[in-house]
């Protein structure tokens, strides 16, 4: 999809498109951005717990062993999620007098 964008964009006459990617590691590693994402992953995560338990067939106490252990995964291997930026100039407008 993120080489799907630009063509769309230069489609409909965007000019000076760039693509910034940014890797952000979760937890510890990642300082104070990386302890906020990893806790809002957890936080949508736990906000979905009854469809999740339920579409899994995995009891409540299951679920927490799980997300604790991501928690635990997340900072032992750092892991990191990879964030993509567009930038484009909008085309011109065009007057007709």
């Amino acid at each position: 999809m993120i080489n799907e964008i630009p063509k769309i964009l230069f489609k409909h006459e965007f000019t000076d498109i760039r693509i910034e990617e940014k890797v952000t590691i979760l937890g510890e590693e990642g300082g104070n951005t990386g302890e906020l994402s990893l806790k809002s992953f957890t936080t949508i995560w736990s906000a979905l717990r009854h469809s999740l338990t339920e579409f899994t067939s995995m009891d409540s106490a299951s679920f927490n062993n799980l997300l604790q252990a991501f928690k635990r995964e997340v900072n032992e291997y750092n892991t990191g999620y990879k964030l993509y930026r567009i930038y484009a100039q909008k085309p011109q407008t065009k007057f007709f007098l």
